[in-house]
């Protein structure tokens, strides 16, 4: 018979069930708790929560094991992803600065892109700086930094190695990307003023043939073809004697069209000559002449033969000028008796020929009868303002008093700088007769240069190079608008190119145009690391056009320096011939060098 439990146990065995119900009730609660704790967003309803029993299924690191917990929960506190379509590439701040990274200058305005065959992320004008971070891995593509303004983030993407002149070793950079060649679209060149497009296909007749920026052999190699190669006419230089082509991966270039047919073996046109020089070659220097140059501008002047034998002084003065026989040199002095001199290379028959206030500039006419230069007219004291120099009076007719009010508070004439600005001509003086003609020109027109056909002048004035004709009658003809950032300019000997300074920022570089104005190409650039601006100026070319002579302070120091047209093979000029000048340059527009 079973014994029957009493009171007392009964009681005992109850209270041992809800004990062990209460912790069971306990320990579930705890787990549903942790559960919920480890969940990566407290504040899910509850009715998301899966069913209690499943609870202990869920793994310790809060991963569901099974589709039962709610997937879509972990990734909502995750980073939001990148969106499929980037933006243009932007350096943000933390970005390296572009003057801080080895440099290339554009030869041609040509575009920022994305990627090689990308959307534009800016355009780039020709003469603008870019750093050089990376190459695609045959070099045809640079990955650079351009920064077109400092009080802005840079800006990354690629362009073509053919638009930029480098002044790094390529080679060195390293390997950013393998963008694509056949998508991308290569930067057009201008034709220049009288081309025409034509279209058609056109077969190398030369084993190699050069392809360069633009139409002339002084203009930078771009590429080059091989002889049965086919490209495509886009356009013609005015004279014929160069052609615009495509190649069939896109790039273009300009290329002689003597070695050129559109069918056969017969050229487009006859095979150049050589071309010779304005001036007649001397006898010494090998046939390259001389040079006359200028240590400062009104110090002493020297001459020399161009290969650096037979330096000797020849007086003094400002901007020295050999005449096209090359026996005479004309200066100018600005102390009594002032005006225009002339002094015949073996230093006798110095004399005044026209005397005039601060003269500067002379530059003879191919024929030797004429000398133009640069006459002082006059001068006011005024104040530099947004519209011009004004004098007082002026400043107050315009604020309607003294001061006026604007958004930005009171403006009052006292904050405009005085200056004293002085009015200059071009004038022509004949050595024949004596007469004298004031040329088209404005009245800060500076530095005249004759063009080697003789039917014009070069000049540069506050707002623009230009030419103006020898009669008053012809009005100037502005070829580059580059307000207060050019300095004296060159004609080639062949008269189709312009060789100049021109100021990019806080420096002053070597720049050559085509004669019409177009085709601008920087053929000297700051380093990427420099603790001081450096500056290459006052350009001149020899009779034979196949050196340019210049003045850079680049080692510390002012020196003469020497290169190819091109820009290329810079390096000292005469060293040990010269190093005895002390050469001096005052940014007063001095043309120091002249050779014949």
């Amino acid at each position: 018979m079973s014994r029957l439990a009493t009171p007392s146990q009964s009681y005992r065995m109850r209270s041992r069930r809800s004990l062990v119900l209460l912790a069971l009730l306990l320990t579930l609660l705890a787990m549903l708790v942790t559960a919920c704790g480890s969940r990566p967003t407290p504040t899910l309803a509850a009715a998301t929560l899966p069913p209690p029993p499943k609870l202990p299924t869920r793994a310790p690191t809060a991963v569901p094991p099974t589709p039962t917990v709610a997937p879509t929960a972990a990734p909502e506190m995750t980073a939001t992803p990148e969106p499929a379509t980037a933006p243009a590439p932007t350096a943000t701040p933390s970005a390296p600065d572009p003057d801080m990274l080895p440099g290339a200058y554009a030869i041609n305005d040509t575009a920022l892109l994305s990627q090689p065959g990308g959307s534009q992320v800016a355009p780039i004008p020709a003469g603008a700086r870019v750093g050089l971070q990376g190459r695609n891995a045959d070099g045809a593509w640079l990955q650079v930094l351009y920064q077109p303004d400092p009080r802005t983030p840079a800006q990354a993407g690629w362009v073509r190695s053919a638009a930029v002149t480098a002044f790094t070793d390529l080679k060195a950079l390293p390997v950013a990307g393998a963008p694509s060649e056949s998508a991308a679209a290569s930067p057009t060149v201008s034709a220049g003023e009288g081309a025409a497009a034509t279209g058609g296909a056109l077969t190398v007749l030369a084993d190699r043939l050069n392809l360069r920026s633009g139409p002339g052999t002084g203009q930078p190699v771009v590429g080059s073809l091989a002889k049965g190669d086919q490209v495509d006419l886009i356009s013609r230089s005015a004279d014929g004697a160069w052609v615009q082509v495509k190649k069939a991966d896109g790039a273009q270039g300009w290329a002689a069209a003597a070695y050129l047919s559109a069918g056969g073996s017969t050229p487009l046109v006859a095979a150049p000559t050589p071309s010779g020089s304005s001036r007649p070659a001397t006898s010494s220097g090998a046939g390259r002449g001389h040079i006359v140059f200028e240590d400062r501008g009104g110090g002493n002047i020297y001459i020399m033969n161009a290969d650096g034998s037979g330096l000797r002084r020849l007086t003094q003065g400002f901007d020295p000028a050999l005449s096209p026989d090359g026996k005479q040199v004309a200066f100018t002095r600005w102390e009594e008796p002032r005006g225009l001199w002339v002094i015949n290379t073996d230093g006798s028959g110095e004399r005044l020929v026209y005397g005039t206030n601060r003269p500067r500039s002379p530059t003879w006419s191919p024929d030797g009868s004429t000398i133009v230069l640069e006459e002082w007219t006059g001068s006011k004291i005024c104040r530099q303002t947004p519209f011009g120099c004004l004098t007082d009076d002026e400043i107050r007719a315009r604020l309607g008093g003294d001061c006026m009010k604007t958004s930005f508070g009171t403006l009052c004439i006292k904050d405009f700088p005085l200056i004293t600005r002085d009015f200059t001509a071009l004038t022509s003086y004949n050595l024949a007769n004596g007469s004298v003609r004031n040329l088209a020109a404005s009245d800060s027109s500076r530095a005249p240069v004759f063009n080697p056909g003789g039917g014009s002048v070069l000049f540069f004035d506050n707002d623009s190079m230009a030419t103006t004709g020898l009669t008053s009658n012809e009005q100037p003809r502005p070829l580059v608008s580059l307000p207060n950032q050019l300095g004296p300019a060159v004609y080639s000997p062949d008269g189709q190119a312009i060789y100049g300074a021109r100021r990019n920022g806080d420096n002053w570089n070597i720049w050559r145009w085509n004669a019409d104005g177009s085709g601008a190409v920087a053929l000297t650039a700051p380093p990427a690391l420099r603790d001081r601006p450096f500056h290459n100026v006052s350009p001149t070319l020899s009779p034979d056009g196949r050196t340019l002579l210049f003045l850079t302070n680049r080692t510390g120091k002012w020196e003469m320096w020497q290169m190819n047209p091109d820009g290329s093979n810079q390096r000292p000029f005469a060293a040990a011939a010269l190093a005895g000048i002390d050469f001096q340059y005052n940014f007063t527009n001095e043309r120091m060098a002249d050779w014949g």
